[in-house]
């Protein structure tokens, strides 16, 4: 019963009858996750000084905890460290604290108390919280970083203006704003992270400004207003379905069903039969072909060095495809259930093939019967362990 200590490290705690207030030893000086998980009789808590990080899910569930004291050594609170503890009213977070993970007071007293004062919950110059903002929302110039998932779903929001400084739009900080119409976005921005915008449906025009390198895997997926998008060319990164189900897509797509940017090509499931991939493309996307039935033959052209993750799943019909010299890698599931394709050429230069990369394709039940192992360039495809994915 009680604290099992390990090398200083608390591994784990079981709540004893009658304990609500617990003060951790002061020889303590980590704490492993999810150490107090669920602990419903704990009212209190004092934790020691040598600690630096609160870790994740540490308290999440305590539903009696009304306090905590937190020590000035303390740098980091991890995702939903305090999640769910319904009754914690009482926090004082050090200035030293410069990393708050996502959801970590998520279903707090303290939480809640904090969006009546302030819809932006900012602690320490980090924006923590805006569930409860609405309308049209500038972010002060004190903030120097947003978190993620921060108005996930706040129907109510109409525009941001989001302020100089910021580097990172972050993972779903806008998914699911329906009524969300118009972001301002700082030029000091780089990246916009997986799904940010995904599912703002009354969101017509973006201007990403330049200077963004990176846009992440369905940052803009299901905007189904979208009909405007400004890519910079400092734009050198562009994750899967990063644009799909936008109408700024589906005009692309009008206008050549390779739709390229930047020299990457994002989609080409509007192909049909043959398609040549011109010169000029020097990255292709993860599913950029994905479960296009009318294509037949590809020609990659040869400034590729990459075939990445399910390139071409899917495309019941694709027959051939030529892969040029200077391929190195072929993506997990690249080709997997093209069921047609019974004609490959795999160059000596790929060093590398990712798991189920030709699953359940003509030519691979070919080499099948030649030799189980199915070597190429040295790579055995069959018994691949899932680690060897990417």
């Amino acid at each position: 019963m009680g604290f099992s200590i390990k090398n200083g490290v608390l591994v784990d705690y079981e709540e004893e009858d009658g304990i609500t207030d617990i003060v951790i030893p002061e020889s303590v000086t980590e704490i492993k996750e999810r150490v107090f998980e669920n602990c419903k009789t704990l009212s209190s808590v004092t934790l020691p000084k040598g600690i630096t990080k609160i870790p994740f899910e540490a308290f999440t569930g305590c539903i009696s905890l009304k306090s905590i004291t937190i020590p000035n050594t303390v740098t980091e609170i991890e995702c939903a460290a305090f999640e769910d503890c319904e009754s914690l009213s009482s926090i004082v977070i050090p200035e030293g604290v410069t990393w708050i993970g996502s959801d970590a007071f998520n279903n707090t007293a303290w939480l809640k108390a904090k969006q009546k004062e302030n819809p932006l919950v900012i602690v320490n110059d980090i924006l923590i919280d805006g569930a409860a903002c609405s309308g049209d929302i500038v972010i002060p110039e004190s903030v120097t970083e947003i978190k993620d998932l921060v108005f996930k779903k706040c129907e109510t929001l109409s525009s941001v203006t989001i302020p100089k400084g910021i580097t990172k739009i972050p993972f779903g900080i806008f998914m699911g704003c329906a009524s969300l119409k118009s972001v301002t976005i700082p030029d000091t921005v780089t990246e916009i992270e997986t799904a940010a915008f995904a599912d703002c449906k009354s969101l017509t025009s973006i201007i990403i400004p330049e200077g963004v390198t990176e846009i992440g895997w369905n940052a803009f997926n299901g905007c189904s207003a979208l009909a405007s998008i400004v890519v910079p060319k400092t734009v050198t990164k562009i994750g899967y379905d990063a644009f799909y189900k936008t109408p700024w897509l589906k005009a692309k797509q009008k206008e050549n069903s390779l739709v390229i940017v930047n020299e990457i090509l994002i989609d080409g499931t509007a192909c049909s039969g043959d398609v040549v991939i011109p010169e000029s493309v020097k990255k292709i996307g993860f599913c950029a072909f994905a479960d296009c039935n009318t294509l037949t033959s590809v020609k990659i052209p040869n400034g590729i060095t990459k075939i990445g993750y399910s390139t071409f799943i899917g495309c019941t019909s694709l027959t051939s495809i030529t892969i040029p010299d200077g391929v190195v890698e072929i993506g997990p599931c690249a080709f997997e259930e093209c069921a047609s394709l019974a004609s490959i050429t795999i160059p000596k230069s790929v060093k590398k093939i990712g798991r189920e990369a030709f699953k359940n394709t003509s030519w691979l039940k070919i080499k099948q019967k030649e030799n189980p192992l199915v070597i190429v360039n040295g790579i055995s495809l069959m018994g691949q362990h899932p680690a060897e994915i990417l």
